[in-house]
C-alpha cells in the first residue's frame, strides 16, 4: 500500500467521497471506504470527521437523500425504486430520513414548485446531486499549529483501564497514583499519561476506552507487582506528531480535531494504528486549569 504516501489526507478523503457518489445505492461499510482511501479503519472516523467537517454517517445519508430527491424531481414516482436506488432497504426508512433532511415527506416534496434544500449539516463538502459530484473544501482550521515530530523512547508503566467519558478518568488516576505512592512511585517525578483508543465524536461516551498510566522508575521496575486492577506493560519506542496544549482537559478533543484537519490534512505522514497518547506535563491538582500543559501525541509511522 505504498501508493498512500503519494496522497495527502485531504486527497484521500476526496477519494472516499467519489466512491460514495459512485456507489450510492450499495453497501458502504467502513472497511470498504477506509480501504478505498488507503486508510485503516482504526482512526478512519476521526480523520474523516476532522477533514470533511461532517461524520461519515452524516455524509452518506446526505448524499443518498439528495440523490433520492433528484430522482423525485425527475419524475420517479415509485418510492420503492427511489428508496432502493438511494441505498435504503425500505420506503419507510427512506421516508423518515427524507423528512428529517428536507423538512417534509417525499410526496409533499414532489408537489413543491420550489424544492427546499437539504437542511442538515454541510461541513466542508459541496455536493452537486445533478452531476453526482462532490468538492471537498480546504480546512479553515489553523495550519500553523506548532507540531513537533519526535521519537519517544520506550517506557515501562503501570496502568488502570477506564471505560466511559474521557473527562471522567480523573478518579482512575487518583486511585492509580495512590497505589503508586505506596510503591515508592512519586508522580511529580515520573511521567503521567493516558492512552485513548476511540474517537469521542463517533463512539458513545459510555463506550470510550482509555488507560490511566504512570511510568515506573528504573530502580523499581523489578520489584513492583501487578494487582487485579493495575497492570504493568511497556509502551514501545514510537514516532509521534506532538502538539503541546495549554488549557483545560475538556478542550483536548477539539485540539485533536484541529491537528488532524490542519497539520494532518496536508501532511504525508502516515498515522499508525495505535492509541493517541496524552502526556500531562504539570500537576493539575495544584495549578489552575488555564495553566495545565498537555502533550497531544499522534502516533505516526517511521520514515522509510
Amino acid at each position: 500500500m505504498k501508493i498512500c504516501t503519494s496522497f495527502t489526507y485531504h486527497q484521500r478523503v476526496a477519494r472516499v467521497l467519489d466512491y460514495i457518489c459512485d456507489h450510492v445505492d450499495g453497501p458502504l461499510s467502513v472497511d470498504v471506504l477506509a480501504k478505498e482511501a488507503y486508510f485503516s479503519p482504526y482512526h478512519f472516523h476521526r480523520i474523516f470527521r476532522a477533514i470533511a467537517g461532517e461524520t461519515l454517517g452524516d455524509v452518506i445519508q446526505r448524499i443518498r437523500l439528495e440523490y433520492g430527491a433528484r430522482q423525485i424531481r425527475y419524475g420517479v414516482h415509485d418510492m420503492a425504486i427511489v428508496a432502493q436506488g438511494s441505498g435504503y432497504e425500505s420506503t419507510e426508512a427512506f421516508s423518515r430520513a427524507f423528512r428529517r433532511g428536507f423538512g417534509m415527506p417525499p410526496g409533499a416534496y414532489r408537489k413543491c414548485k420550489s424544492h427546499p434544500s437539504f437542511q442538515g449539516s454541510l461541513g466542508r463538502i459541496l455536493f452537486d446531486p445533478e452531476a453526482m459530484k462532490t468538492e471537498l473544501l480546504p480546512s479553515t482550521e489553523e495550519n500553523n499549529m506548532q507540531i513537533n515530530i519526535t521519537t519517544k523512547p520506550a517506557v515501562k508503566y503501570a496502568y488502570m483501564t477506564h471505560k466511559g467519558p474521557y473527562t471522567e478518568i480523573s478518579g482512575v488516576f487518583d486511585e492509580l497514583i495512590e497505589w503508586g505512592l505506596t510503591q515508592g512511585i512519586d508522580p511529580s517525578q515520573c511521567q503521567v499519561f493516558s492512552l485513548s483508543y476511540d474517537s469521542p465524536r463517533h463512539t458513545p461516551a459510555e463506550e470510550l476506552r482509555s488507560d490511566a498510566c504512570v511510568a515506573i522508575p528504573e530502580n523499581l521496575q523489578n520489584s513492583i507487582q501487578e494487582t487485579n486492577d493495575i497492570k504493568i506493560t511497556t509502551l514501545k519506542a514510537q514516532r509521534y506528531a506532538v502538539h503541546t496544549h495549554k488549557g483545560p482537559y475538556h478542550e483536548l478533543s477539539e485540539v485533536y480535531g484541529k491537528m488532524l484537519a490542519g497539520w494532518a490534512s496536508s501532511s504525508q505522514e502516515q498515522i499508525e494504528d495505535k492509541p493517541f497518547v496524552e502526556i500531562y506535563d504539570n500537576d493539575c491538582r495544584v495549578l489552575p486549569e488555564s495553566e495545565w500543559l498537555t502533550d497531544l501525541c499522534i502516533p505516526i509511522k517511521a520514515n522509510g
